[in-house]
């Protein structure tokens, strides 16, 4: 059912990882719930947007869900980067957030709901309200050496 009517894309999504893609390896790390990853691949390839991942990590396929860091290490070690050079975006703090932090990445949360968060989740580093503030954010960053 999901591949004959997938979702749409948030507007701003393709322009977006298309230029991070230009200057940046891209992974996507996401829980699968019900659908498996080959499935939600074949999703994001009919979308456009698999060909700016350098690399998928799933639940489904490794075995956890996030916030469990070995989710982001999967990932951190299929594109041969530290985490203290990465930046996970994620819209859920429970999950995103709180899982590219146990693994000592630095976090953007899209809040795009714009929920507060509350004092027993773990806190974003930065946060954007909508995607298309990414870019811009992201050129005022510095990471440490």
């Amino acid at each position: 059912v999901i591949l004959k009517d997938p979702p749409s894309l948030l507007d701003g999504v393709k322009f977006t990882l298309e230029s991070l893609y230009q200057k940046y390896p891209l992974g996507l790390v996401s829980d699968s719930g019900f659908t498996p990853g080959r499935i939600l691949r074949k999703i994001l390839q009919s979308l456009g947007v698999l060909k700016f991942f350098d690399c998928t990590v799933f639940s489904d396929e490794v075995g956890y869900n996030k916030p469990n860091s070995l989710m982001f290490n999967q990932a951190l070690k299929l594109l041969k980067v530290q985490p203290k050079e990465t930046i996970h975006v994620g819209d859920l703090l429970e999950t995103d957030i709180a899982g590219a932090k146990l693994a000592g990445m630095l976090s953007i949360w899209i809040n795009q709901r714009k929920k507060r968060s509350n004092h027993r989740s773990f806190h974003p580093d930065y946060k954007i309200n909508q995607l298309p503030e990414l870019l811009p954010m992201l050129k005022k960053l510095t990471f440490p050496s």
